[in-house]
Protein backbone atom coordinates (compact mmCIF):
# COMPACT_ATOMS: atom_id res chain seq x y z
CA UNK A 1 0.00 0.00 0.00
CA UNK A 2 1.53 3.38 -0.97
CA UNK A 3 2.10 5.97 1.76
CA UNK A 4 -0.73 8.49 2.37
CA UNK A 5 1.51 11.44 1.53
CA UNK A 6 3.41 12.75 -1.44
CA UNK A 7 6.80 14.33 -1.92
CA UNK A 8 6.52 17.79 -3.44
CA UNK A 9 9.29 19.63 -5.25
CA UNK A 10 9.82 23.21 -6.29
CA UNK A 11 12.53 25.70 -7.17
CA UNK A 12 13.87 28.56 -5.11
CA UNK A 13 16.73 31.01 -5.53
CA UNK A 14 18.92 28.47 -3.68
CA UNK A 15 18.01 25.50 -5.90
CA UNK A 16 15.71 22.51 -5.60
CA UNK A 17 13.32 22.41 -2.65
CA UNK A 18 11.60 19.17 -1.60
CA UNK A 19 9.17 18.72 1.25
CA UNK A 20 6.66 16.31 2.69
CA UNK A 21 4.28 16.07 5.58
CA UNK A 22 4.13 12.70 7.30
CA UNK A 23 3.63 11.42 10.85
CA UNK A 24 6.99 10.91 12.57
CA UNK A 25 6.41 7.19 13.17
CA UNK A 26 5.98 6.71 9.39
CA UNK A 27 9.04 8.74 8.40
CA UNK A 28 11.70 6.66 6.70
CA UNK A 29 14.87 7.34 4.73
CA UNK A 30 13.21 7.31 1.30
CA UNK A 31 12.65 11.07 1.29
CA UNK A 32 16.26 11.83 2.22
CA UNK A 33 17.58 9.41 -0.40
CA UNK A 34 15.34 10.88 -3.10
CA UNK A 35 16.43 14.40 -2.23
CA UNK A 36 20.18 13.75 -2.18
CA UNK A 37 20.05 11.64 -5.33
CA UNK A 38 18.38 14.58 -7.10
CA UNK A 39 21.30 16.86 -6.17
CA UNK A 40 24.41 17.23 -8.35
CA UNK A 41 27.68 15.86 -6.93
CA UNK A 42 28.99 19.36 -6.15
CA UNK A 43 25.99 20.08 -3.91
CA UNK A 44 26.46 16.76 -2.09
CA UNK A 45 30.15 17.49 -1.55
CA UNK A 46 29.41 21.00 -0.27
CA UNK A 47 26.83 19.70 2.21
CA UNK A 48 29.17 16.96 3.42
CA UNK A 49 32.02 19.44 3.89
CA UNK A 50 29.73 21.75 5.90
CA UNK A 51 29.02 18.81 8.23
CA UNK A 52 32.75 18.14 8.60
CA UNK A 53 33.40 21.80 9.45
CA UNK A 54 30.56 21.91 11.97
CA UNK A 55 31.70 18.71 13.70
CA UNK A 56 35.29 19.99 13.80
CA UNK A 57 34.27 23.32 15.34
CA UNK A 58 31.98 21.62 17.88
CA UNK A 59 35.01 19.66 19.07
CA UNK A 60 36.74 22.98 19.69
CA UNK A 61 39.35 22.45 16.99
CA UNK A 62 40.60 25.44 14.95
CA UNK A 63 39.17 25.65 11.43
CA UNK A 64 42.59 26.20 9.85
CA UNK A 65 43.49 22.59 10.72
CA UNK A 66 40.90 21.45 8.18
CA UNK A 67 43.16 21.37 5.18
CA UNK A 68 44.49 18.66 2.96
CA UNK A 69 47.29 16.85 4.76
CA UNK A 70 50.14 15.93 2.43
CA UNK A 71 53.48 14.33 3.01
CA UNK A 72 56.34 14.41 0.52
CA UNK A 73 57.37 10.85 -0.31
CA UNK A 74 59.94 11.54 -3.01
CA UNK A 75 61.99 14.60 -3.81
CA UNK A 76 64.07 14.86 -6.93
CA UNK A 77 66.05 17.79 -8.31
CA UNK A 78 65.05 18.69 -11.86
CA UNK A 79 67.83 19.15 -14.40
CA UNK A 80 68.68 22.70 -15.35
Amino acid sequence: MPPPYSIQTGQSSRGTVMWRSVPLEEAGREFDLAYWQSQPPAARFTAAWELVETAWLLKGRPAHELRLQRTAHHLERLPG
